[in-house]
Formats: C-alpha cells, structure tokens, sequence
C-alpha cells in the first residue's frame, strides 16, 4: 500500500450526499506534497445515487465506508478514525468534503505536529473567495470559558495577513482540518459523539489541553 517513506497519514473525509465534493477533494489530496497519503471516505447515510456516484468518481482511489445511516459529524468521522488506527495511521487528518487542500497543506502541518511533540491536534488556516484574493475563514478559535462563547481568529482577514505568522496556540482548530495524533485520541478519546453537529471539535480540543 505505501511505496514511499514517511509518516503514514488517513484523510478522513464524511461523505453525506455530496460526492462530488468528495472527488474534489480526494483529487486535491492526491497534489499533496507528501507522498504517504491514504484517503478514508465514510458514507454516512447518503442517497442511492449519491453512493452510486461516489464509488464510480473515486474507483481505487479512496477506501469506502458506508455506514448505511446518518450517525452525524462525530460518530460517523469515528467510524473512519477507527478504521485508520487499526490499519496503522502516524496521523489522522479530518477533512470536510468541500475542502480542498493545497498541495503543501499536509506537509507545513506535519512540520508544526513534528516540531511539538507534545500538541495532539494541529490545525490549519481555511480560507474561501476567489483564488486571487483569497480571505480567511477560520485560523483558529478561542473560547470564553466563563459563558461558553467560541471565537473566530481572523475572520474575513486577507490570507496575507495571516500567511507569515508563526504557529500559535488556540483553545480549538476548525472540524473542517484537524490533523490528530492517533496516541492523544486514544488516550483523551474519539470525537465526542453526545454531538450530533457542530461544537464537538471544540470539547475535544478542549480535552487535549
């Protein structure tokens, strides 16, 4: 299965009637820089066509896992996680489907989860708008633990502003791009599943400081 050295990372990506966000986003990981990358789609529940078009898109590309109902964000990106740690994953990156990552992506982020041993989870800057002017849409997040709040880092910023900044630490990294070190889900636990969507990426992240 892997041909090349270096640290063996699953994608995991949550397909729910929405394949050909999922081609999109399986093709942009095949540009990635780092040669040992492993796409996992689970199929949470979609729609027969959607299914049919799936495996058509992807044919080898891609292992995929049909759960055969809607288990939600969490316990259905679980069913992936799960699947990747028992086939020996260095790192689990959760993708959702309409991202596209940059073929550097994985690399600078492997970079960051090398340098600190320590840091379960790394994140990384999503941005959205046209590709020659592209603003952020999420670098990060922290949280007001008093009320709960979560905020956004740099929200509508130019990617510009954000590109030459160094690594910083944050209460919670977007669901959308988390790269996991599978030791610290083990030991903290999978994605909190008491979620159906939305908010559970940040417990978690919160169960890693």
């Amino acid at each position: 299965m892997y041909l090349t050295p270096g640290e063996r990372v699953f994608a995991v990506i949550l397909n729910f009637n929405s394949a050909d966000q999922t081609y999109r986003c399986v093709q942009a990981l095949r540009r990635s820089t780092h040669p040992n990358i492993f796409a996992v789609v689970v199929d949470n529940g979609s729609e027969d066509a959607d299914r049919v078009n799936l495996r058509r898109s992807l044919g080898p590309a891609a292992v995929i896992i049909e759960t055969g109902e809607n288990l939600g964000y969490a316990a259905g990106n679980n069913v992936g996680m799960r699947w990747a740690i028992g086939h020996d994953a260095d790192y689990l990156w959760v993708l959702n489907p309409d991202t596209e990552p940059t073929g550097n992506a994985l690399t600078e982020m492997l970079a960051v989860a090398r340098r600190n041993r320590d840091v379960g989870v790394v994140g990384s800057v999503n941005v959205r708008g046209p590709r020659s002017n592209p603003i952020v849409h999420f670098a990060g997040g922290v949280v007001d633990w008093g009320s709960g709040v979560p905020e956004s880092l740099h929200m509508g910023a130019p990617l510009a502003s954000v590109e030459t900044a160094e690594p910083y630490a944050v209460d919670y990294v977007a669901g959308s791009s988390m790269l996991l070190r599978p030791k610290a889900v083990e030991e903290i636990g999978f994605i909190p599943e008491e979620y159906f969507l939305y908010f559970e990426e940040t417990d978690m992240c919160r169960r890693m400081s």
